[in-house]
């Protein structure tokens, strides 16, 4: 990842631009968050997706409240299922039960803003940022129970980004990063740790074993 991040920043900051992508037409990076949207769900080269969507991602964390919720608001409206695609390929899989048609049903019922957030995901710390984005949106939505499927659908992508097969099993002692174990502390629902003496007791001893997954993007 600290390759793809090298690679961003100096596009960013213009020394790559002309080189990689023959001059100033690449890319515009464009200051108005709807056309920065669009670039990033029309791209298709691998390294301009992930410049256009970490310059989208970083628009969207500079938005307000209100902004954030119209940017939303827009994304859900502009970028919703086809109801005309989806009712023609359902028509068409209950004709003919096939896989190739029971893929255009997956495919149509799917909101193409689904698909922006796998984008924003691949940018460097993409996922530590949509996890961020989507505490910011359940906050929002008790006022704006419109966008409240945003929070949903975010759940839904992270349960599959944090499938065990993609985690990294590590070991926890007395040696582990102070904010980690402030975690063990804070979550820790069975044994209660009231204590930085009650954790060292249980992480510090050569016969007592601690261990937990993380995901190789946080």
């Amino acid at each position: 990842m600290s390759f793809f991040q090298n690679i961003i920043s100096s596009i960013m900051s213009g020394t790559l631009k002309n080189n990689l992508f023959g001059g100033e037409d690449f890319g515009v990076l464009h200051k108005d968050i709807n056309k920065a949207l669009e670039s990033v769900m029309t791209s298709s080269g691998e390294v301009s997706s992930l410049v256009y969507a970490e310059h989208l991602l970083t628009l969207i964390e500079q938005l307000n409240d209100d902004d954030l919720v119209i940017f939303l608001k827009k994304l859900a409206e502009n970028y919703d299922i086809d109801p005309s695609a989806l009712s023609e390929a359902s028509k068409e899989y209950a004709a003919d039960k096939t896989q190739a048609n029971l893929e255009k049903v997956s495919t149509a019922s799917e909101p193409d803003w689904v698909e922006l957030f796998r984008r924003l995901n691949t940018t460097p710390n993409g996922t530590v940022r949509l996890v961020r984005l989507r505490e910011r949106i359940r906050g929002l939505v008790k006022d704006n129970a419109e966008i409240a499927f945003f929070n949903s659908s975010l759940l839904s992508l992270f349960k599959s980004w944090f499938n065990p097969s993609f985690l990294v099993l590590e070991k926890i002692d007395w040696s582990t990063p102070a904010n980690i174990l402030e975690k063990i502390i804070e979550y820790e629902a069975v044994h209660e740790i009231n204590s930085w003496d009650e954790l060292r007791s249980r992480l510090a001893p050569s016969d007592r074993r601690c261990f937990a997954f993380f995901h190789p993007n946080t």
